[in-house]
């Protein structure tokens, strides 16, 4: 048993929690910034979805039907939610060799400045 700071990690004991937390406050906030990136990449698949979904958006890019309602077709669509894989795939197979080569750290500040950009 390996006390650091008074806390115990091998073991987490409930009434422990907060006091981890108080005294790792940085590996917390590590974890929630990670965690929100995570939480960003599932939002932005579904928000194409909910963007094509918007009268607006239908009125503008949308093609008048008879009954007057906008209708996007399915060509656009489909190209619209599967652009965002096609360009992780693309991005992988670029990317991948300059991690192997330099590591993560260049790699995630390279993605970060292209996302920024």
């Amino acid at each position: 048993m390996t006390l650091i700071n008074g806390v115990d990690y091998s073991v987490v004991n409930p009434d422990n929690k907060w006091r981890i937390l108080k005294t790792q406050t940085r590996f917390a906030l590590w974890a929630l910034w990670i965690s929100s990136g995570v939480i960003m990449q599932g939002f932005d698949i579904v928000a194409g979805g909910q963007l094509a979904a918007l009268p607006t958006f239908r009125a503008k890019f949308g093609i008048l039907q008879p009954d007057g309602s906008y209708l996007i077709p399915a060509r656009y669509l489909s190209a619209w939610s599967s652009i965002a894989p096609a360009c992780e795939i693309v991005a992988t197979f670029i990317f991948a060799p300059m991690l192997e080569r330099f590591g993560r750290k260049p790699g995630i500040l390279a993605a970060a400045l292209i996302s920024t950009v």
